[in-house]
């Protein structure tokens, strides 16, 4: 299923932890680690200093899935950041709504309209 409408799924439970995975396109999968450590529900515009995210994007194969060529991320006790072909970079991002941007490109504004 596609990630857009697992993650959409998702928030209208009012969750303090979303844990999925779904279809961006062909092979490119997204999963979602994201925790609300306030305990308070995710939303969308939800700081993301609020939040413990993990947003890995994935290859799929036959019967398996590999680790795509970046995720974002605020593990570590650390900021949000991208991991990107063995580099890391700061993510100027003030909300999950932004980060999200970041992985879905325009298939995000899908989430924000509906």
């Amino acid at each position: 299923m596609l990630f857009k409408e697992n993650f959409k799924r998702e928030l209208d439970k009012n969750p303090t932890f979303i844990k999925i995975r779904g279809e961006l396109s062909g092979a490119n999968w997204l999963e979602a680690n994201i925790t609300n450590l306030s305990g308070s529900s995710i939303t969308l515009g939800t700081p993301v200093n609020q939040l413990d995210i993990r947003l890995q994007v994935l290859n799929s194969g036959a019967v398996t899935f590999s680790e795509g060529n970046f995720r974002i991320d605020n593990g570590h006790n650390s900021p949000l950041h991208l991991h990107c072909s063995g580099a890391i970079n700061p993510v100027e991002v003030l909300t999950l709504s932004g980060a999200l941007l970041m992985v879905l490109g325009s298939d995000y504004w899908g989430l924000e309209n509906e």
